[in-house]
């Protein structure tokens, strides 16, 4: 058993470096708009270092590979608040019902970026004029199911608003994903194309996401049931593949009501200091209702923190 799981998690670690070695590094700032596409769903998925393209087994799947959704029976409703860096807050909402061979997940998130001084020249010098609240919504619909047993897929698609002082601008986007579970292996295996699409004509981060988790018992005793949770992410922005991110996440079920998450992602932090990527969280979950706590750094930007509520029904 012992060696059975040390080739698992070296197969784990193999997958992400082929993903790793199609990348190379840093994305200019500037290259793209919306940048908010890229925060996490939920505090969960940010407590796994946003590593969960593989694992995919709530209704936040959504936001980071649609064929997840394929794999939710019962309908779920997920809320989550993240007091973002700068005080910034994003609030999100996503439910999901079972329909035909999968199921149906609708979604509606919107941020706040702060108050932002406004300025005017007044005899050859600047005069604060006020302020305004940049902000954005995302309305999303999605369907995930099965394709053969233990093959799932999923799309998605969403409509952006983007609110800046100067005007306001739209755009459409989608997503698409694939996710395979063999039978009995504990092993996950996701692929997801993310924000295809652009608003008002601007690129946005458009990325490609891979990734393996692996699932299994630390103990399965009726009384005393433990799980670890162990997944791997890559990604990689398409506009000219010159920027990516690895991330890994860690998961400890204990009873199946209580649990403890880490995750870190690889970054490209240049002209930032501090320790930037890190994530840890904790779950409670009694009956069908669990709620996910994570805390976040961003290095020189800041810390954040996450609160979501997930419940099925």
């Amino acid at each position: 058993m012992a060696l059975r799981r040390l080739t698992i998690l070296a197969a784990l670690f193999f997958v992400t470096g082929l993903l790793h070695a199609q990348t190379a590094t840093n994305l200019t700032v500037s290259s793209v708009t919306a940048s908010w596409l890229d925060l996490s769903s939920s505090a969960r998925v940010e407590g796994l270092g946003e590593a969960f393209v593989a694992v995919a087994d709530d209704v936040n799947t959504m936001g980071v590979n649609p064929a997840g959704l394929g794999r939710i029976n019962d309908p779920q409703l997920s809320l989550t608040h993240n007091s973002y860096v700068q005080g910034s807050d994003i609030e999100q909402g996503v439910g999901s019902v079972p329909l035909g061979p999968g199921s149906l997940a609708f979604g509606l998130t919107y941020a706040n970026f702060g108050k932002v001084q406004q300025y005017t020249v007044v005899g050859g010098a600047p005069v604060e004029a006020g302020y305004y609240v940049p902000s954005d919504w995302e309305m999303e619909l999605g369907y995930g199911f099965v394709l053969v047993p233990d093959l799932y897929a999923g799309l998605s698609g969403k409509f952006l608003i983007d609110n800046t002082y100067i005007n306001q601008v739209t755009g459409w986007a989608g997503d698409a994903g694939l996710l395979w579970t063999p039978k009995n292996t504990g092993l996950g295996f996701g692929l997801s194309a993310l924000n295809i699409g652009s608003l008002s004509g601007a690129a946005i981060p458009t990325e490609i996401r891979g990734g393996a988790s692996y699932l299994f018992d630390v103990k399965n005793e009726k009384s005393d049931h433990q799980t670890l949770l162990i997944s791997l992410d890559a990604l990689a922005r398409t506009q000219d593949f010159t920027s990516n991110r690895e991330a890994i996440g860690l998961e400890y079920w204990y009873h199946d009501h209580l649990a403890l998450r880490m995750g870190q992602q690889l970054m490209d932090t240049t002209g930032l200091s501090g320790w930037s990527g890190f994530s840890i969280g904790v779950g409670l979950k009694i009956e069908k209702i669990q709620i996910d706590y994570t805390f976040a750094t961003r290095g020189d930007l800041g810390n954040f923190n996450l609160v979501s509520l997930v419940s099925g029904f």
